[in-house]
């Protein structure tokens, strides 16, 4: 199921009847000087969302510093992590002599229980060991209390925060996300069949990667030419 919409996302999100399983957008932050580039009222925000989600629905919202610090805490309770995407090509250019490129965008994560999670392990070295172990770890300091230990050998590694996807080019729209990462986002906090909500869909991203894995998508764009762009590219699936 794909359903699109053309409209003010905190209007139509209230129009939603069914819960969602997952949210994901990239939010306007004030950054440039588009007609849509305009803030929400995060207050506003977090209310409707939770109209239309449970407990464990995990929220996933992509943004920038400074604007990832005011997100979080509008919001610090249910904030539990964040990924970083690098990008591959910087941005910034103007200030190169003054200031790093920006490479990397912020995928901050929220939920209130313990969301959906299946890590998407990958390939590595196996680890060096001597001897076997046995019995309770013993924790120095207070961080942690003991724990039993446990050790397999393998070389598949869990995640690290840092995903590495370069962007589309050439781009169909300026805020247009690799397909590769929302599926990598996808497969990690939903399943197949959910119902996934992109609120600020752009050129329609979240809604090819939903129908490349079989997932029901909700998308919502204020902006016509970001929802012409998204239907579009949308049938030619």
């Amino acid at each position: 199921m794909i359903n699109l919409i053309y409209g003010d996302a905190l209007q139509e999100i209230k129009n939603i009847d069914k819960k969602i399983n997952c949210i994901i957008a990239d939010i306007p932050q004030g950054i440039t000087n588009n007609k849509w580039d305009i803030p929400f009222d995060l207050e506003k925000l977090w209310q409707v969302i939770g109209e239309i989600t449970d407990d464990t629905t995990p929220i996933i919202l992509m943004s920038n510093q400074p604007y990832t610090s005011e997100l979080i805490l509008s919001n610090k309770k249910n904030y539990k992590y964040s990924w970083y995407w690098k990008k591959g090509r910087g941005r910034g250019h103007l200030n190169a002599k003054r200031q790093p490129l920006r490479d990397i965008e912020e995928i901050c994560i929220f939920y209130k229980k313990q969301c959906y999670y299946s890590p998407i392990m990958k390939k590595g070295i196996k680890p060096h060991k001597v001897g076997k172990a046995f019995g309770t770890n013993k924790n120095i300091g207070t961080t942690y209390n003991n724990f039993k230990r446990v050790e397999r050998e393998s070389d598949m590694k869990y995640p690290k925060q840092l995903l590495e996807f370069k962007e589309p080019h050439p781009a169909v729209y300026s805020t247009q996300k690799p397909v590769e990462l929302i599926e990598y986002l996808l497969q990690t906090y939903t399943k197949k069949g959910d119902t996934i909500l992109d609120f600020c869909m752009g050129s329609g991203t979240t809604g090819v990667a939903c129908k490349n894995l079989n997932r029901n998508f909700i998308g919502i764009d204020k902006s016509l030419e970001a929802f012409n762009i998204a239907k579009n590219r949308l049938e030619v699936i």
